[in-house]
């Protein structure tokens, strides 16, 4: 389906739901004048593609006219096309935050606690035994 037919499945849904196109206009924030070139399927009366898909799909929503059927037709009308000069390039995607290289820094940071655990525990082995080689001996 081309974007004229779907111009007209547009006009027909409207007038069949007796809404007058300054409404919809009104109610989807879109300008009366788009609305008519959408309606006459008239490509120059509409503004860029992306504009104008999102248009087209909002004015079909609210009509509760077929998705599929309107994206078919704004896909035909309105291809999605790759600029050549990006085509040349080549585009090398990095992954977002850290690389992982390596132990984690949770895993390091329990390893710290356990060493100085262990060392605490071996300071306080060490001035035990000591205190009780300075106590006197009872037979």
């Amino acid at each position: 389906m081309a974007l004229k037919e779907l111009g007209i499945a547009l006009r027909e849904a409207r007038e069949a739901k007796g809404l007058d196109i300054d409404d919809v206009a009104i109610r989807i924030k879109v300008s009366a004048r788009v609305l008519r070139g959408i309606e006459d399927g008239d490509q120059d009366q509409l503004p860029h593609s992306v504009y104008a898909r999102g248009f087209i799909k909002s004015y079909a929503a609210l009509l509760g006219v077929d998705n599929d059927l309107v994206m078919r037709a704004v896909d035909e009308a309105y291809p999605f096309e790759v600029p050549e000069d990006l085509l040349s390039e080549t585009v090398i995607v990095q992954p977002r935050g850290r690389a992982r290289t390596g132990i984690s820094p949770v895993v390091l940071a329990l390893a710290l606690l356990v060493v100085l655990a262990a060392l605490g525990g071996g300071w306080y082995y060490s001035q035990q035994a000591a205190r009780e080689a300075d106590l006197p001996k009872v037979a």
